[in-house]
């Protein structure tokens, strides 16, 4: 039987389980909850417009009904000032905390014998678990590693009283690990049931919302693994009954989909392994399945595209912006080039994050799209698409130092502002993924991050625009600095807006571009408000559908057919 490692602590064992708030990140700690089979009582909020509802038929309490209740436990992702203020009056306990280590007893053997194995050993020694051997799949060149034996796998050499410990964190031995336990009958136990970009960057809570909202049968589409069959056990304790697709090895699985009995249904993938997971996706793609439908999930990441899942794109270290994401047939470039320089009027430099990245996601960039939009009118162009995922202004001004001059474009388009929205009391011209890598690095050193003040999400977005046009008129383009469509912050959210697209940690910025930019059209085109209180044109909390790049590029193309062909 497959468990987690980690089980809730004793002390919370016998509380209610509460979640604050019914946002987006409300939801990302059910689903780890309801993953880890931990049972939540409610929802609790302080905004009393969402009181009395219900979300996965969880009701939303009230602050007082929760301070009423002696046993309850409110969990939080991490500790915001919405929650700090109350930290009086109720339990409040971080997410990762609520945690304690479950193994014991036993012979212990961790299977896998790389990197991540040896963090798994240090877990086990730091709660006194000592173990017997390490085990792998096939024949290894290690035969001993810290002094313990390494032995390939055989059921027939594992008991009732042996426990077995995954120690990989690479999907693709995940999925084979998994496949591989299939018949054995000691205990298992894993750190990685979920992947979090699975969760975090999907929408996984809300698609079960849907089928529970709309009684749509629920299929599990997976290899008939343990893995698939604890999740197939976690959702039946919640009340939802998986109907399994069984999808064994590659075969041709498109001929035992029946498409009338799927198509109005909803389907959630289970599959570490990245190629085959998107083979399963794009079998749903081909069905009529759609990400802002909201009718299929994953337990891992699948709103990305096939570039990604076939290690197309894959990320590099960048001495200038921590990493880039390049593309395996260049050598190392960031830029995705759209066109032939020599048989074209213009070239375009676009620069933003992942919303106009090349290939990363599933649904095809406004930037490419608007690439072939112009070239199909004869407006013959290069783009050089060097937008990248996570990407700040100052990431796009670092790109545009580094390589406009050579490129020497004739417009340089700017599409950002999302990742500028996040919280923070840094100085916000850091770059935030070298500071993540030197604190984690660091460990109790001090970090330099310049000169703190207190400057608006919005005054430093576009200051640094500014920026960006000043050194591109200076190598002789034309700017266009595109404020992007966003969802985070709008006035009089429903509850489903709500756990769609609000996260704390992006709430407070996000309402100071709000407020800021509503009447600001000053150097740049802004789209911020565009897609407020409008269905379908989002795939997840912040990258856009289908319709939402078509509405994006309708803007876009006619400013661009005005600053270069001169028309409108």
């Amino acid at each position: 039987m497959l468990r987690l490692l980690h089980d809730v602590d004793e002390k919370y064992k016998k509380k209610h389980i509460y979640i604050w708030h019914t946002n987006k990140e409300s939801l990302d700690v059910l689903a780890k909850l309801v993953l880890s089979r931990i049972k939540v009582v409610g929802f609790v909020t302080e905004e009393s417009e969402y009181v009395g509802k219900t979300i996965l038929c969880i009701p939303v309490f009230s602050l007082n009904e929760c301070i009423n209740d002696p046993q309850c436990v409110v969990i939080v992702n991490e500790f915001y000032k919405s929650v700090l203020k109350y930290k009086d009056t109720i339990c409040i306990v971080q997410l990762k905390d609520i945690y304690s280590f479950r193994l014991s007893g036993k012979k212990v053997h961790i299977f896998g014998a790389g990197d991540y194995s040896d963090i798994v050993l240090r877990q086990l020694n730091l709660n006194n678990v000592d173990i017997d051997s390490y085990i792998v799949s096939s024949d290894n060149e290690k035969k001993i590693k810290n002094d313990k034996m390494v032995n390939v796998y055989k059921r027939e050499n594992y008991s009732e009283d042996d426990v077995i410990v995954i120690g990989v964190k690479k999907e693709e031995a995940l999925s084979e690990i998994y496949e591989v336990l299939d018949d054995c009958i000691c205990d298992i136990y894993t750190d990685i049931i979920w992947t979090d970009a699975g969760i975090h960057n999907g929408n996984l809570m809300l698609v079960i919302e849907k089928a529970l909202k709309e009684e749509r049968k629920v299929y599990l589409c997976a290899n008939n693994s343990i893995h698939s069959q604890y999740i197939k056990a976690v959702f039946e304790e919640f009340g939802i009954v998986m109907n399994q697709i069984n999808v064994e090895g590659d075969c041709g699985i498109s001929s035992i989909w029946d498409v009338d009995e799927i198509k109005d249904s909803t389907v959630i993938v289970d599959e570490f392994d990245k190629q085959r997971r998107w083979y399963f996706l794009e079998i749903l793609y081909s069905l009529g399945f759609k990400l802002k439908d909201l009718n299929f999930a994953a337990i891992q990441e699948y709103t990305l595209g096939k570039d990604f899942f076939n290690g197309k794109i894959r990320y590099v270290a960048d001495p200038l912006i921590s990493y880039s994401y390049v593309f395996h047939d260049t050598t190392n470039s960031l830029w995705s080039i759209c066109g032939d320089e020599n048989d074209s009027s213009y070239k375009i430099m676009v620069l933003g994050g992942s919303t106009t990245h090349d290939g990363y996601y599933s649904i095809k960039s406004w930037a490419r799209r608007l690439w072939e939009r112009l070239n199909n009118k004869n407006k013959k162009c290069t783009f050089y698409i060097g937008a990248q995922s996570g990407a700040k202004v100052a990431d796009e001004l670092f790109i545009l130092l580094r390589d406009g001059y050579y490129i020497k474009p004739d417009l340089v388009i700017s599409f950002s502002g999302t990742n500028d929205m996040l919280d923070t009391d840094l100085n916000r011209f850091n770059e935030w993924r070298w500071y993540e890598f030197l604190r984690n690095e660091m460990e109790e050193k001090e970090i330099n991050t310049g000169l703190v003040r207190d400057e608006g999400a919005y005054h430093y977005w576009k200051r640094i625009q500014k920026i960006i046009k000043d050194y591109s008129e200076s190598i002789g383009a034309k700017y266009l600095g595109i404020l992007q469509p966003n969802n985070f912050y709008m006035e009089n959210m429903s509850l489903s807006e709500k756990m769609m697209f609000e996260r704390e940690i992006y709430l407070e910025s996000s309402k100071d571009f709000f407020i800021k930019s509503q009447n600001d059209m000053e150097m740049i085109l802004n789209l911020f408000s565009i897609f407020h209180h409008v269905n379908g044109m989002y795939i997840d909390f912040c990258h856009y559908s289908e319709d939402g790049v078509d509405r994006i590029l309708d803007s876009v193309e006619e400013k661009v057919l005005m600053m270069l062909f001169e028309q409108f």
